[in-house]
C-alpha cells in the first residue's frame, strides 16, 4: 500500500512538473459607435494575439505576419506570473513595466455557449459605469486569457469589454481562433529579467 501511495505521489508530482503548455490564438476586433447616430460605427482592421501559457506563467503578445515562433521577437508583450500575483508588461517604448496582477471581481452566470467546441460559461466584471467585460471561460482548468484578464475557474476563450472612451462607445471583443498544446519546450519566464 505504501508503495501504491507513493508511486501515485511520484506521478502527481511529475504531472505537476511536466505542467502542460497550451497555445491560444485571439482574434482582436475592436468598433467604435457614433455618439451621433449609433447605427454607425468604425471598425479597425481585426488583429491576432497569441497567448503561451503554462497553469502558472504566460506570455501575451501580438502576432504579425510570417509568424515564427522560433524566431519571433513579440511586441506589446505581457507576462503574467500567477503564482507571484505578478506581471510584467512591455511599453512602446521598449521599456518594461513590473506590476502586481489586478483583484478581478468575477461574477458567475449560468449561461453558457460554445466557442471552437468547447463548452463555455459566462462571467461579468463591472468596472464603474464607464467600463464593463464579459467573459467566456472553458472548463480548462487553465485560469488565465488575453490582455489582463485572468482568475476564472478556467481559461477565458472570450472577452467583449464595452467601454466609454472620450464620450465614445467602444466594443472590444478577443475571441479565440485556435487552442492547442504547444510542442514548443522553451521555458516561458519574465523578459525583464536576465
Amino acid at each position: 500500500m505504501q508503495r501504491f501511495i507513493a508511486a501515485l505521489l511520484l506521478f502527481a508530482s511529475l504531472q505537476l512538473a511536466a505542467q502542460p503548455k497550451l497555445n491560444v490564438i485571439y482574434k482582436k476586433e475592436t468598433k467604435v459607435f457614433d455618439v451621433q447616430d449609433s447605427t454607425k460605427v468604425t471598425q479597425d482592421a481585426p488583429t491576432l494575439y497569441y497567448l503561451n501559457l503554462t497553469k502558472t506563467v504566460s506570455e501575451y503578445f501580438l502576432v504579425t505576419e510570417n509568424f515564427d515562433e522560433s524566431k519571433y521577437i513579440p511586441t506589446n508583450f505581457l507576462y503574467k506570473n500567477m503564482e507571484t500575483n505578478t506581471y510584467t508588461q512591455q511599453l512602446e517604448s521598449g521599456e518594461y513595466v513590473h506590476n502586481s496582477l489586478p483583484k478581478l471581481d468575477w461574477v458567475l452566470k449560468p449561461e453558457t455557449k460554445k466557442i471552437l467546441g468547447y463548452s463555455v460559461k459566462k462571467a461579468i466584471l463591472d468596472l464603474g459605469a464607464e467600463k464593463q467585460v464579459t467573459a467566456w471561460y472553458s472548463n480548462m482548468t487553465y485560469q488565465n486569457g488575453p490582455e489582463n484578464y485572468h482568475r476564472l475557474p478556467g481559461l477565458i476563450l472570450e472577452i467583449e469589454v464595452n467601454e466609454k472612451i472620450n464620450g465614445q462607445k467602444q466594443r472590444t471583443t478577443f475571441t479565440a481562433i485556435a487552442v492547442d498544446l504547444s510542442k514548443n519546450t522553451k521555458t516561458i519566464s519574465d523578459p525583464a529579467k536576465p
